[in-house]
């Protein structure tokens, strides 16, 4: 199999045809309670774009890796995955589904941040978010990670009063309800029930949506969390003023009603706040610099959009990310995109 391919294996006792959706793959509904589950391996640059996802240089787009168990059981669409590094912004309207949909994350190892709406959530290993699939988002995976993934159908009626009474929600640490339904979520993945009777099949179904219902159940309100959390606050601030040159650590500590050090200890063992900063702006210049749309501007405007101080700041990141400077990067993007 090349670098850049994917591949995907049904259950045996059950085929099934693949929507095309970002993250977990919906499988179509089907009179089995339990549904009909396969395996999608994705890898390389053809991989990353069938998930939805961008690279933020040429070796993170080469060594992408994901794999995905879904199954669809009634109004539950239930994966898990495991990826590597790679970014994702701007997700279709409810997650691919032609109906209404919420999204429920529960991570396992590793983790990422969440910017939604006016919100940043981060998510840690035993953590977990709840997102509608009618507003924009971006996410951010600095490290190989992987999750259980719940898209619950928001039109139906046993999800439908929970979700419109609470959109949004964050777990920013490990939560019972959660745990519970990761596992059980896991299990089911791996529950072979071709030759299970139709209640026993219906039963693990239930058990499925009735844990899901009380892990909504515990959601913490969300304005609660963010006050409880600096770092998201931080993140949030400087996601909206990176594109200001005199943005600094000391400026996002004075914004966040906190000392400097009270940031870095905040970051610490983890990406700092200078270099998030730095992040952000180099993932703006990059989409400058890789539309096509865009190809009357300079260098020095995208520079200038981006918050680089200078047109030689951006020209070191970028050859720093990318091991080619502006002009070049341009180029590939626009032969790639022929």
């Amino acid at each position: 199999m090349t670098a850049s391919s994917q591949r995907t294996r049904e259950a045996p006792h059950a085929p099934a045809r693949q929507h095309a959706a970002p993250g977990c793959t919906s499988i179509d509904v089907t009179p089995d309670p339990t549904g009909r589950k396969s395996a999608l391996w994705l890898e390389g640059g053809d991989g990353l774009r069938s998930f939805s996802g961008r690279a933020r240089s040429a070796v993170e787009q080469d060594g992408f890796r994901a794999r995905i168990v879904a199954g669809r059981y009634g109004p539950v669409d239930l994966c898990t995955m495991k990826y590597t590094p790679h970014e994702l912004s701007d997700a279709d309207a409810n997650f691919g589904h032609s109906h209404p949909v919420s999204r429920l994350i529960i991570m396992l190892e590793g983790g990422g941040t969440v910017w939604i709406g006016k919100h940043t959530l981060d998510l840690r290993p035993g953590s977990g978010v709840l997102l509608p699939g009618n507003l924009p988002l971006s996410y951010d995976v600095s490290e190989t990670s992987s999750r259980v993934q719940l898209d619950l159908a928001a039109d139906d009626p046993l999800f439908a009063t929970h979700l419109q009474d609470v959109p949004l929600a964050h777990w920013p640490t490990r939560n019972a309800a959660l745990e519970g339904l990761a596992a059980y979520g896991r299990a089911l993945l791996r529950y072979d029930g071709s030759n299970a009777h139709r209640a026993d099949r219906v039963q693990a179904r239930r058990g499925l949506e009735s844990l899901a219902l009380a892990t909504l159940a515990s959601a913490p309100p969300l304005e609660d969390g963010d006050r409880q959390a600096p770092r998201s606050f931080v993140l949030d601030y400087i996601r909206h003023h990176y594109t200001e040159p005199s943005l600094t650590t000391k400026r996002v500590a004075h914004a966040a009603g906190i000392s400097v050090r009270t940031v870095q200890r905040i970051f610490e063992g983890e990406r700092g706040c200078t270099e998030w900063i730095a992040h952000f702006r180099l993932q703006h210049a990059l989409t400058l610099l890789g539309d096509e749309r865009l190809a009357p501007l300079t260098n020095a405007e995208i520079a200038l959009r981006s918050g680089y101080g200078s047109t030689v700041s951006m020209y070191r990141a970028v050859i720093a990310a990318t091991g080619q400077p502006p002009a070049a990067y341009r180029r590939r993007r626009t032969r790639a995109e022929e």
